[in-house]
């Protein structure tokens, strides 16, 4: 189904100023950041009229010194998108949501553009399938990963073409229009495809020129749904005609590649409405299967929840995460005197003594005598009634603060009397 969305101007934004600061850092510090938006190649096609193509490649940052292969961003109307889907790609791609990748750019010109992508589109799979996706399989580290982006009239072709029986793409960002009907689901269906096909369609009601397409093409898929064939479909009402294709290329990558990053929370509610424990296994299973990633939960979401819990001030979930997570404990994150005053200072707040116990003797014997440690310390064993160690505990917090000018030494003092006069 549709999903309005009302924040489209303002990404809109943020994409023009990602373009900026990526041709600022291009120029200002090219020494140290590869930030350039690629190379135009011209290739000769026995397919396409008039013998020639102009493509233009962008490769990760890191390729040249990197055995890596990567995946693929086909951008049809390369003249005019592939400046986008290159800072789309480093925006996306620097904060993990997407993978690195190759972005290929092919420019269709005008006059014949809009005939080269539909009416001679069996001339124009031939030039993909038999010359240009070759030549960058060849040139190129590729993992044969896929995706093809389509606005105009290039979106009728990019949805048509992952339904194609080439099976040249795994996924397809179709703006403003977009193909599909029952019988290309039923020649798809004849195929006997193995894995799943990503479609993202995507259109405004202000695009009065496509929307019926893209509406036709919702209801194909609604009326005939098929196993390996997974799709969203979007209304930016607010975008217009030609607004619309540098968002649609932002929400679609983030979409194919929805399961490729971590799994975050902002609520507790959000993490049991999930499923819990087995609902995250089920999902870094399907993530493993999909990108060759290790099975199990990462240290990113396990960080996430046990940071969660505790700023929401769940001691319930806080206490269960740490015990379900406590390998993650042992990661270089956790490798401080700071964190584990931090922690121990949350079980003292719940009256968990023995577990506070732990961290402060773990932060202050394989990390750094601090003052607010052995505070910590006196605390918890004042709570267990134990109230000699508590006081040798404070008088060393006293002179550890003391010697370094503490600003919460009055506090130690005080406590310290507090436990003497008791």
């Amino acid at each position: 189904m549709y999903a309005p969305l009302k924040i489209g101007s303002i990404i809109m934004r943020y994409l023009a100023l990602i373009t900026c600061v990526l041709l600022s850092v291009s120029v200002n510090a090219a020494k140290t950041m590869d930030l350039n938006f690629g190379q135009s190649y011209a290739m000769e096609s026995n397919y396409l009229e008039g013998g020639k193509r102009n493509y233009y490649i962008n490769l990760p940052s890191g390729y040249s010194g990197s055995k890596k292969e990567y995946p693929v961003l086909y951008v049809l109307d390369g003249q005019m998108h592939f400046p986008s889907a290159v800072a789309i790609q480093h925006s996306l791609g620097a904060s993990t949501d997407v993978p690195e990748m190759i972005i290929v750019g092919i420019e269709n010109a005008y006059p014949d553009r809009k005939d080269l992508v539909w009416q001679k589109k069996d001339a124009y799979i031939s030039f993909l399938s038999k010359e240009l996706i070759p030549l960058i399989d060849n040139k190129y580290r590729t993992k044969k990963e896929r995706i093809v982006f389509g606005w105009e009239m290039g979106s009728y072709f990019s949805s048509y073409l992952l339904l194609h029986k080439s099976q040249l793409f795994d996924g397809a960002i179709s703006s403003n229009g977009g193909f599909v009907d029952k019988k290309l689901i039923k020649k798809f269906e004849s195929l006997e495809v193995k894995k799943d096909r990503y479609l993202y369609l995507v259109n405004s009601i202000q695009d009065i020129y496509s929307i019926d397409y893209t509406n036709s093409a919702v209801e194909a898929l609604n009326e005939h749904p098929n196993q390996h064939l997974v799709w969203e479909s979007e209304l930016l009402n607010n975008e217009t005609h030609s607004s619309l294709p540098y968002l649609a290329m932002f929400n679609g990558l983030r979409y194919f590649y929805h399961n490729y990053n971590s799994y975050e929370f902002y609520s507790i509610k959000q993490y049991e409405d999930l499923g819990g424990i087995p609902a995250l296994k089920k999902y870094f299973k399907a993530r493993a299967k999909r990108f060759g990633f290790p099975e199990g939960i990462d240290n990113s979401t396990k960080d996430t929840l046990i940071w969660l819990a505790w700023k929401r001030d769940n001691f319930k979930y806080f206490d269960f995460f740490m015990s379900e997570f406590k390998d993650v404990l042992k990661t270089q994150r956790y490798q401080s005197e700071y964190w584990q005053n931090r922690l121990g200072q949350y079980y003292l707040k719940y009256n968990r003594y023995d577990k506070a116990i732990e961290f402060f003797n773990r932060g202050r014997n394989e990390f750094e005598e601090t003052a607010r440690v052995y505070h910590g310390l006196g605390q918890a064993y004042l709570g267990k009634d134990n109230k000699k160690l508590a006081i040798e505990y404070f008088k060393i917090a006293v002179d550890i603060a003391t010697k370094n000018s503490d600003d919460n030494l009055g506090n130690y003092q005080s406590d310290l009397d507090n436990a003497e006069k008791g």
